[in-house]
């Protein structure tokens, strides 16, 4: 396992979807902050390069 620290804060749209019963976390400010924190690199195995 890979200790990983995030940067903050959150990004924006975050509050706004968390607060919907379906919300999406697929918004590009949230996708940018990912591939930031995560160093281009998949968030689940950390091996490869995440997608764009």
């Amino acid at each position: 396992m890979v200790k990983i620290e995030r940067s903050f804060p959150a990004p924006v749209s975050l509050a706004a979807e968390a607060g919907k019963n379906n919300g999406s976390y697929e918004k590009p400010d949230v996708v940018a902050r990912l591939i930031k924190d995560f160093h281009n690199k998949c968030y689940i195995c950390g091996n490869c390069s995440a997608p764009r």
